[in-house]
């Protein structure tokens, strides 16, 4: 895919991503689909959904608490995308989370879950200088 402007919604690409992400980390709990991934070389854009469901709640509506690839392990994302995908440099990536809950569904501590979207843009992947 290098060098290319490419929206790549076909199943392996979004197998690919969604593998990566997962190697990273993801929640045993809260199944992680990916919809769309859009390259365009160094950008990466991913709409991923987090699928919340009532028989396993989770304690809160902060994906990045629980979930490492959005989290602890966010800054990781960058690099795995562009090596799961072969682009010729690490890219700028933007995931756009969308939060579905269940019917029904209650977090352990902060009560009934709210579908949302979640955008995080390429700032929040990159290490901060100390």
């Amino acid at each position: 895919m290098r060098g290319t402007s490419d929206r790549a919604d076909d199943a392996q690409t979004t197998q690919i991503v969604r593998d990566a992400l997962i190697s990273i980390g993801a929640h045993r709990d809260v199944p992680v689909t990916v919809a769309s991934v859009i390259v365009d070389d160094p950008n990466v854009t991913v709409d991923i959904t987090l699928h919340y469901l009532r028989a396993t709640p989770v304690c809160c509506g902060e994906p990045g608490c629980y979930v490492p690839f959005l989290g602890r392990r966010r800054h990781d994302v960058p690099s795995a995308m562009g090596a799961a995908l072969r682009l010729g440099e690490i890219p700028n990536v933007t995931l756009r989370v969308h939060l579905d809950y269940e019917p029904g569904y209650v977090h352990r501590e902060l009560g009934v879950g709210r579908t949302q979207t979640l955008v995080y843009e390429p700032a929040e992947f990159r290490l901060s200088a100390s």
